[in-house]
Formats: structure tokens, C-alpha cells, sequence
């Protein structure tokens, strides 16, 4: 068997054993970083040409390029130092707000990572913006809510659509009465997206011919189900701590982000229901919504901790799964015929060892 399958197997089941391990986290993680070694993948080539001739449409990731490829860095150095900076900002979110981060990065791992790997630009960007989203989830200042404006336009640089979570300024994380201020300025990130970014477009005729009909049926299911889950679980959540009368510290963060941050991530998943006719247009918004994933998972995990109760247990795996699932069929089986295989099989850094 392939070194590296075998090491994602592993690593997967270890994360899945011990939950709570930050030490096998930084693991699991840089093993991920390890598979981004890797010259082969589909859009390398374009990605590659696009850096030397500094012809990216988004002015941060842009501008790095050139900074970079100036410095002499090719291509691939460049990729994967950004990949790394991106890992490092996912370690970080997971370590502050899990109970149970290397579980959360085994489930990254599963679920995420070959995606991510593949679309490297995207998850920088989304990476900056999970250092943005802390301000809007633990604070509710006006002087955090402009930090978040600021990251949150700084990662949009590096992808334009990451504009979207824009319209999570507008949430009242403590009522639902400002639901039209989202979808007035969901509406608005949608015409400033459209304007923005004329490739978002250009790749709409090829992602209509190669998703099913059945698939983004099964995406609108999961996005109702993926909405009753969080609503759930919040409820769940506001009982459990008035009957136990929880008192949460600054020191426990996870429950800091259970009682302060579950409204916010139930008003998340509101705000994303409003990207689905996008989604069927368009392939950079699934990818919206499949980042979100992570603080979905990273919420309903900490429940487990709550209720220490195997059936929660089975339930974020099968919750995680239907991420697995939809995401891949989504992206057409061309992912798993030919990315999969050239990220276990055509790994630079592996080849040179064994030769």
C-alpha cells in the first residue's frame, strides 16, 4: 500500500481515538501540508503560468505573486508556503474554539483537505478569513466589527467571493429581527460578486454540464437539513446551560463559543440559505458554503463534550459525512479519477526520498 494512503488511514483513526490531542492536531495537519507537495494536479499548470506572467484578476493574490516571484520563488515554493499559512490559521481556530481539535482535524482531513489541496488560493483566502471571524463571533463592538470588515476585504483579494461574508456584519447574533438587513445585504454582496468578477461566470457553462440534476437537489436537501441541525443544537445548548446553570470562563473557550457563538453560527447558516441559486450557477459559491463546514463541525463536535453520549458521536460522524458526500459529487468524479490519485501517487517529496 501507498505510504501516504496508509498514513491518511492512520491518521484519520488516530484523530477519530483521541480527540482532544493538539500535539497529534499539528500531526494530521502537517501531514496535509505534506500532500500539497505536488506539481501534477489539474490546475497546477494554468496557476503556475498565471504567477509568472502576474495575470491574476484579484489584486492581494496578485500582488503576492509578483512579491514572490520577484524574491525567486517559483510556483511551487510559493504555494506551499501560502498552504502552510493557511494550515497555521485553521490550527489556530480549531485550538481556540474545539473541545476536541484533533477529531476536528481528522474530519478536516476526511472531509476537506483533498479539496482544498487542489484549491489553494481559495482556502488562503477562507483561512484569512477565519482570523476575521473571531471579531464577529466573541465581540460585539463597533471597533471588532471593523476589524472584520478590514480581514474580510483583505481575504476577498486573494478570491473575490469571499465578498459574501461580508453580509455576516448584518447579523444581531442575539435576535432574529434584523433578518431583512441580511438578505438586503446578501443581495448586495450577490451584485457586487457579479460585477466584480466576470470568471465566476465563464466557468458556469462547464459546471452546468458536468452536475447532475440529482446532485443539486441533494445540495438543497442538505442545505435545509445542515439548517435544522444547527437550530437543534442551539436549542439544545441554551437549555442545557440554564438547568445546569453553566457558568463559562474566559478560560474555557469551548464553552465560551457554544453560549456566545451559537446564535452567530445558526444566523451563518440563515445568511448561507440565500447563496443557493448561486450554487447552481456558479462553483465558487458551493465553495462558501463547503468552508462554513468547518465551524459547522467545530459547533456541533462540542456538544459531544456536553452530553458525552455515543449516539452524538455517530450523528457528527454521519453529519460530517453528508459534507463528504455532496461536496464530492458536486465536483464530479473527475476529483476522485484524478486528483485523488495524483496527490497519493505523484507526490514530489515522496519520490525524491525513494529514489
Amino acid at each position: 500500500m501507498n505510504i501516504l494512503i496508509l498514513l491518511f488511514i492512520v491518521l484519520s483513526i488516530l484523530g477519530l481515538i483521541f480527540k482532544r490531542s493538539k500535539f497529534l492536531t499539528s500531526i494530521i495537519l502537517f501531514f496535509i501540508w505534506i500532500l500539497a507537495w505536488n506539481e501534477s494536479l489539474p490546475d497546477f499548470y494554468n496557476y503556475q503560468v498565471s504567477y509568472l506572467n502576474h495575470t491574476f484578476s484579484d489584486l492581494g493574490y496578485g500582488l503576492l505573486c509578483s512579491i514572490f516571484d520577484n524574491l525567486g520563488y517559483n510556483y511551487l515554493e510559493f504555494k506551499l508556503i501560502i498552504y502552510a499559512l493557511a494550515l497555521y490559521s485553521l490550527y489556530n481556530f480549531i485550538i481556540k474554539y474545539s473541545y476536541c481539535c484533533s477529531l476536528i482535524a481528522s474530519l478536516y482531513l476526511i472531509n476537506f483537505s483533498i479539496l482544498d489541496i487542489e484549491q489553494c488560493r481559495n482556502f488562503f483566502a477562507f483561512s484569512l478569513f477565519l482570523n476575521a471571524l473571531p471579531f464577529l463571533m466573541d465581540r460585539n463592538s463597533m471597533s471588532s466589527r471593523i476589524k472584520y470588515f478590514i480581514i474580510t476585504l483583505l481575504a476577498a483579494s486573494i478570491h473575490v467571493s469571499i465578498l459574501f461574508y461580508i453580509s455576516f456584519l448584518l447579523i444581531n447574533k442575539n435576535s432574529l429581527s434584523n433578518i431583512k438587513c441580511v438578505i438586503i445585504g446578501s443581495i448586495i454582496c450577490f451584485i457586487i460578486l457579479y460585477v466584480a468578477s466576470g470568471l465566476l461566470m465563464e466557468r458556469t457553462t462547464l459546471y452546468m454540464q458536468e452536475t447532475s440534476s440529482l446532485t443539486k437537489q441533494l445540495v438543497v436537501l442538505t442545505f435545509l437539513i445542515n439548517l435544522g441541525l444547527i437550530y437543534l443544537y442551539d436549542k439544545r445548548i441554551i437549555n442545557h446551560l440554564a438547568l445546569r446553570s453553566v457558568s463559562v470562563s474566559s478560560s474555557q473557550k469551548p464553552l465560551l463559543y457554544i453560549s456566545n457563538g451559537s446564535q452567530m453560527v445558526l444566523f451563518i447558516n440563515i445568511t448561507l440559505i440565500f447563496l443557493l441559486p448561486l450554487v447552481f450557477n456558479s462553483l465558487s459559491f458551493l465553495r462558501l458554503y463547503r468552508y462554513i463546514g468547518i465551524v459547522n463541525i467545530i459547533f456541533i463536535s462540542n456538544i459531544i463534550l456536553i452530553k458525552h453520549k455515543l449516539f452524538d458521536g455517530i450523528k457528527l460522524y454521519i453529519y460530517a459525512f453528508t459534507y463528504l458526500c455532496i461536496i464530492y459529487a458536486m465536483h464530479s468524479t473527475s476529483l476522485v479519477t484524478k486528483v485523488v490519485p495524483l496527490i497519493f501517487y505523484d507526490n514530489i517529496l515522496l519520490n525524491s526520498l525513494v529514489e
